[in-house]
């Protein structure tokens, strides 16, 4: 009942602490699944994509900065992930983006932020629809095609994590997780900051607890990682410093393979750079939107 009753109410406006910015707060459906959004202020639209294990509140530090400079934030919770729930069919990653394109953008060509597996799905849909988009931010992004992990010093943590998943062991798998892709393999816990560190390490309990055992959307059966010279829109890669191996190398791939493209790089930061230091992640974004 309570499923019914959320579904019906499914468009819901909240008022955020700022008393003129507004957020519609739903769930999509999509043949058969019901994807929960946020949509934030009024003006140009942008997309927001988070990583895996997370959901879409990992964008919470960069809703204020984008709707006080007039965009029309709207971010959702992947297949899989948050307070989405998923029909019996499967879903591809871009036909979800389309979809919030179509239904929430008027089918309007949009600038897309994606973070980790979220820049995998940018990645996708601009190969598949160009036209559709203005901008791309690829935020420690992985990248469709690549044998994960090619690293050797990597691949020994991906053998442990998916020993935990074909051990259904769903708190070690968030465990190895948070371990990897939070702390990363160049810093101590210790390290970061003790509100991003919980900030994240509840995303990724709670998703797990909520999630365990579905699936994420599908990616596109083409591969991006020998298309990236189709892809003619402004590019920025940002990368952490302290990110592991193998998503440092993958941005390289896009750095050369993108032609209208620049990356930047932040220190001391990791996987999650958007959450760990977000003044300057939102000053790089915005001054590459404005160009």
């Amino acid at each position: 009942m309570d499923k019914i009753i959320v579904f019906i109410l499914s468009i819901i406006l909240l008022v955020s602490c700022n008393e003129n910015t507004k957020t519609e707060e739903g769930f999509l459906p999509i043949k058969g699944s019901n994807i929960h959004y946020k949509i934030t202020g009024e003006g140009e639209p942008i997309l927001l994509l988070h990583g895996g294990f997370l959901n879409l509140d990992a964008w919470d530090y960069q809703i204020t900065e984008l709707t006080d400079n007039n965009y029309k934030v709207i971010r959702y919770s992947e297949l899989g992930h948050g307070k989405t729930e998923n029909g019996k069919e499967k879903l591809e990653g871009v036909a979800v983006i389309d979809e919030f394109i179509k239904k929430k953008c008027n089918n309007e060509p949009i600038s897309i932020v994606g973070l980790s597996w979220g820049g995998v799905l940018a990645t996708d849909y601009t190969l598949k629809y160009p036209e559709k988009v203005k901008k791309l931010v690829l935020v420690s992004p992985g990248i469709n095609g690549w044998d994960w992990f090619k690293k050797e010093e990597t691949r020994e943590k991906y053998k442990k994590l998916q020993a935990a998943y074909m051990a259904n062991d769903s708190l070690k798998v968030g465990a190895l997780s948070f371990d990897y892709w939070i702390i990363g393999a160049k810093r101590e816990a210790s390290e970061i900051d003790k509100v991003v560190r919980e900030k994240l390490k509840k995303m990724i309990d709670d998703n797990i607890s909520l999630n365990w055992g579905k699936s994420k959307s599908t990616l596109d059966t083409l591969s991006s990682i020998g298309r990236l010279g189709e892809i003619k829109k402004p590019t920025l890669i940002v990368s952490g410093e302290k990110d592991e191996v193998d998503i440092l190398e993958i941005a390289s791939i896009y750095e050369k393979g993108i032609k209208n493209s620049r990356r930047e790089i932040i220190s001391d930061v990791g996987h999650s750079l958007n959450v760990e230091k977000p003044k300057i992640f939102n000053k790089m974004i915005l001054d590459f939107l404005t160009e």
